[in-house]
């Protein structure tokens, strides 16, 4: 018995082990996601398929995303969206080495940019 059921998920491969509970996770969040937001905004939305949908086809204001100077970005969005998390990555690197090998490539990105 034990033989065959190994058997059997060898036959399968691992992509089969991967995709299926990744689309029924998918399919679950979605199902959250669209739920939690339609309770909140009070009608039926999806906002990520809205967002898609307005930059994609619609042409209403779409050439004013991206137009702030360069730095803007370094000076007001990234210490706004990072209000938390730096913080916490700049602990994680003092106090854990192995931090700092997922930390260095976004900083090196950045130092970069």
């Amino acid at each position: 018995s034990r033989d065959r059921v190994q058997r059997h998920r060898e036959e399968r491969g691992v992509l089969d082990d991967i995709i299926s509970p990744g689309l029924q996770t998918a399919a679950v969040l979605l199902v959250i996601c669209c739920s939690v937001d339609t309770y909140l905004w009070r009608y039926t939305v999806w906002p990520e398929a809205v967002v898609l949908y307005y930059n994609t086809w619609t042409q209403q204001e779409v050439g004013s995303w991206g137009t702030q100077p360069i730095l803007w970005y370094f000076y007001s969005a990234l210490p706004r969206s990072m209000l938390l998390s730096l913080p916490l990555a700049v602990v994680g690197c003092l106090t854990e080495r192995r931090v700092l090998s997922f930390c260095a490539p976004s900083l090196l990105f950045l130092g970069l940019y």
